[in-house]
């Protein structure tokens, strides 16, 4: 830490805290400091390397996912998804580095998608994916736009050095390893949401209803689609997963058929 000549103060850390930084990585907590910054002094925690590092959010706490060892709530990963869509099906072995688990009682049969249509006249959408009627498990952060006129809905911004995001790389990759975290293939409810007016002055339902106009136009030549297209994308994706897992079972039994009784114990000599 001597390096870091705009170091006001540093603290170690031992709570073997997991967060969630501003470049979407998970890390450890080994300490915290102030540092002197463009905007006055700024927070920091200190990884694991003495490497000073913004945590994600307003505050430090909405950066934490939980504690070594820890087994935490499916809704505590929803920034980590959505920071991390080219590589979904990596998070959760990201999170056996720190010996966090998921707790499956946590994550429900069916999940909502709901797109949010952005302003102007294109159909470019943002998305967000709750449990059904409860948590969020997959966080909007405004990041991951999306054009519908494309039929792989590729991300609509794309992102200097980055792949292309597809509407299966990352909706369909997540409710993919979703089901296979639970061992169960998970249901799904795809919306595109709008904007209600209970309240509104006149301007504001004026508006409102203008919004909406343009959604309910977007859904009859969209919505069924994409409806369609993530469920026969993500059964093709189970159904060869679970075939994977009988094949494996089938080739297992096979040699057991044949095996000596060397083959079942490698210890045997006598």
């Amino acid at each position: 830490m001597e390096e870091y000549e705009n170091v006001l103060w540093a603290i170690p850390c031992d709570d073997h805290v997991i967060y969630l930084d501003m470049d979407g990585y998970l890390n450890e907590r080994y300490g915290m400091a102030y540092i002197k910054g463009e905007r006055g002094s700024e927070f920091r925690f200190i990884d694991g390397n003495g490497m000073l590092d913004e945590p994600y959010g307003d505050l430090p706490t909405e950066s934490i996912i939980g504690r070594r060892g820890e087994t935490i709530p499916i809704s505590r990963l929803n920034k980590v998804f959505a920071f991390n869509t080219g590589n979904i099906d990596l998070v959760f072995s990201y999170l056996s580095d720190f010996d966090v688990t998921v707790d499956i009682a946590s994550m429900k049969q069916t999940l909502e998608v709901h797109f949010i249509r952005q302003e102007g006249f294109e159909p470019i959408y943002n998305m967000n994916i709750k449990m059904k009627d409860s948590d969020e498990v997959f966080a909007n952060l405004r990041k991951n736009f999306f054009d519908m006129r494309n039929p792989d809905c590729v991300r609509a911004k794309p992102q200097r050095g980055k792949y292309p995001a597809r509407i299966n790389d990352v909706l369909v990759q997540y409710l993919y390893e979703y089901s296979c975290y639970r061992d169960t293939l998970v249901d799904v409810e795809i919306y595109f949401d709008k904007r209600t007016f209970f309240g509104e002055s006149d301007l504001g339902k004026s508006m409102a209803m203008d919004y909406n106009k343009f959604v309910y136009a977007d859904e009859e030549k969209y919505l069924m689609n994409l409806r369609r297209r993530v469920k026969d994308t993500l059964g093709k994706w189970w159904n060869d997963y679970k075939s994977r897992d009988v094949q494996i079972k089938a080739s297992q039994d096979a040699k057991l058929e044949v095996a000596s009784r060397f083959d079942l114990d490698p210890n045997l000599m006598e």
